[in-house]
């Protein structure tokens, strides 16, 4: 009975450990590059901030059917490239869990100037009895 107790608090204190949401920095070089290009244990929930601050004629896009978005200035309208100073942001939906989310800059294209978001879930801890 204690190991099950013992268990559950585990349990409950590493799903505490992503109740809030993370956010993840993507800068856009005044060159072909995203840094980071590899956006490492990315949760649901979490947004990554793509920032254009370096002067750069770029813009943000991914057609993945799990997360599609396309950015600049921002994610509607005004999103075919900017070299002006801007950020954008985009959540991570529950459709992209346990999956690699390629995005790049349509200006210069994929084989250019690409880059690739990580998910992974918590995995769910289970309780069980133990003799």
């Amino acid at each position: 009975m204690n190991a099950r107790i013992a268990l559950s608090a585990v349990a409950l204190s590493l799903c505490m450990g992503h109740a809030m949401a993370a956010n993840h920095d993507v800068h856009l070089t005044s060159g072909t590059a995203f840094t980071p290009n590899s956006v490492d244990n990315v949760l649901v929930g979490d947004t990554i901030t793509f920032i254009n601050d370096a002067g750069g004629f770029h813009n943000v896009q991914s057609d993945d059917a799990a997360m599609t978005f396309k950015c600049a200035v921002n994610c509607t309208t005004d999103n075919n490239g900017s070299n002006a100073s801007w950020t954008a942001v985009v959540t991570v939906p529950a459709s992209a869990a346990h999956k690699d989310i390629p995005f790049y800059c349509q200006v210069h294209g994929a084989a250019i100037m690409s880059g690739v978001i990580h998910i992974t879930n918590p995995v769910d801890v289970q309780s069980f009895e133990v003799d």
